[in-house]
């Protein structure tokens, strides 16, 4: 449940990020929602919270305040991660701003086991946003389960990755065929089953294998 409601916003893009799986994330900004479909696509990631938590700051005069970080986010392996997301110029041009706000968050998310991590367009827009960007809608999409055993099964055999392009023709090289075996693989990526190397553009020359999700 978020601490603040997020308005709408007339300068700025606001919204609900619909997610892969019916959760629905307020976002402030473009690069907030940019971020969350970066968190959605990793492999780690179970759920991500808006405006989760209050933080006490303390502040001058023993007039204490509060801020609210934009996300927490929960995870498989790592520990859960409480969040900022802010363009780097403003950080920069208004750091002394942050700064007890900052480390006020590291203390609240330390003293909990949580991290906390501040996210700039440097981290968040690459590669691996596109990826997801054009992966994360395939995931709600039906698949051919034979041509998901086929491929599977090619993958198992040459016990090495594979491009996408000889493994869209391993199933036979008519079009049509061809383009169900191309939906498939993108189905099959999107949801772990395949994985490749996301931190560089996905092509049909990408080098895609069996990930080590599957049993």
């Amino acid at each position: 449940m978020p601490v603040r409601k997020i308005p709408p916003k007339q300068k700025s893009l606001s919204g609900i990020h619909a997610g892969s799986g019916g959760q629905g994330v307020a976002f402030e900004s473009s690069l907030e929602r940019d971020f969350i479909s970066l968190m959605m696509f990793d492999a780690d990631f179970i759920s991500i919270e808006e405006q989760p938590v209050e933080v006490p700051v303390p502040g001058k005069r023993g007039r204490a305040g509060y801020y609210i970080p934009d996300f927490l986010v929960h995870r498989r392996e790592r520990p859960t991660m409480l969040v900022e997301v802010k363009p780097a110029d403003i950080l920069k041009s208004d750091a002394d701003h942050y700064e007890e706000r900052f480390e006020a968050a590291r203390r609240f998310a330390n003293d909990r086991d949580w991290e906390f991590s501040i996210w700039t367009e440097d981290e968040i827009r690459g590669p691996r946003l596109e990826n997801a960007k054009f992966l994360l809608p395939f995931r709600t999409q039906s698949l051919d389960s034979s041509i998901a055993t086929a491929l599977r099964r090619k993958l198992t055999e040459v016990r090495c990755g594979i491009s996408v392009e000889r493994l869209a023709e391993c199933n036979g090289s008519a079009l049509a065929l061809k383009g169900a075996t191309l939906h498939t693989i993108w189905c099959l990526l999107a949801t772990g089953i395949l994985t490749a190397d996301f931190d560089k553009e996905l092509t049909m020359e990408s080098v895609i294998e069996l990930s080590g999700f599957v049993t």
